[in-house]
């Protein structure tokens, strides 16, 4: 059970920011929609960054954002061959598309902040419930399809209203994960094999995501994987566009040398345990 509970949740997020990657391959494979495995993953890792970042304290909370700057000035600068004056619309246009995970994370702790003193935690509940009714309504019906660009918006704002809201368990039966994990695989089976209503999602990643994060004892301590978490979050990007500028390598290189060497950077930031370096790459410390 020790395992479980200092290991289980951050595994689970590090394995769906790798299949993040190779979504691509992952989908072909299984004979599914990427758009659906991303869904799936990034669902989970949003959850896992949501639980975790609802227990540091507000003012502090900006800190995890300060490598949006650093790697998106970093990358500008690369691909540029210097400074230029179109360098801040460049930094603009890399945090919304290769940082849209804590570009979300960003927009609902504001939003949920927002509403938590407007409305009180109750409604705040309330309304992550309906987000979720929302997505289900758009995917399902035609009477929203004004809002079909802003679907995912509204499953993964339920995502994250409901982990902020989940507390760490004193003691849970692993076998409760274990049949968690069986649910998004018998989902995942039966969607390949004879599911043919899109719903656009796998709904066996909310059990998941739940029981996995009432197993972090430490909610406010960052341990190694969670470096190595957000190394792949915020350094990845980074190597990834950089190694191309610069180098004629197939993407699938690419990514396994970037994938190696976030693993790398981020297990030596650890190790260094420096907080400004910390903070200026990872975010956290």
């Amino acid at each position: 059970m020790k395992y479980f509970k200092n290991k289980f949740a951050a595994s689970i997020s590090l394995l769906a920011l790798i299949g993040l990657i190779f979504k691509a391959f992952i989908a072909k494979e299984l004979a599914l929609d990427e758009n659906l495995i991303e869904r799936a993953f990034t669902s989970y890792v949003l959850a896992y960054l949501s639980f975790k970042i609802s227990y540091i304290e507000t003012r502090r909370v900006a800190l995890i954002f300060i490598p949006l700057l650093v790697h998106s000035l970093t990358m500008a600068l690369v691909v540029r061959s210097g400074f230029a004056p179109e360098i801040f619309r460049d930094m603009i246009d890399i945090i919304t598309s290769l940082y849209r995970l804590m570009v979300m994370v960003g927009v609902f702790f504001i939003l949920e902040l927002s509403f938590n003193k407007i409305l009180g935690n109750l409604a705040t509940s309330v309304l992550g419930g309906i987000s979720l009714l929302i997505f289900l309504a758009i995917v399902f019906t035609k009477k929203l399809e004004v809002l079909t660009p802003y679907k995912d918006f509204f499953l993964y704002f339920s995502f994250y209203v409901m982990a902020i809201r989940i507390r760490s368990a004193l003691r849970l039966n692993p076998a409760l994960l274990v049949f968690a994990l069986s649910l998004v695989v018998g989902e995942v089976y039966l969607r390949e094999k004879y599911i043919k209503i899109d719903y656009g999602f796998f709904l066996s990643i909310f059990p998941l995501a739940y029981l996995s994060l009432k197993t972090i004892p430490n909610e406010q301590d960052f341990e190694f994987l969670d470096y190595i978490i957000f190394a792949l979050i915020y350094i990845y990007p980074a190597l990834f566009v950089i190694i191309r500028a610069k180098f004629a390598i197939e993407s699938l290189a690419i990514s396994i040398i970037a994938l190696l060497a976030s693993y790398i950077l981020g297990e030596a930031i650890y190790k260094i345990k420096n907080t400004y370096l910390s903070y200026l790459l990872l975010g956290i410390n």
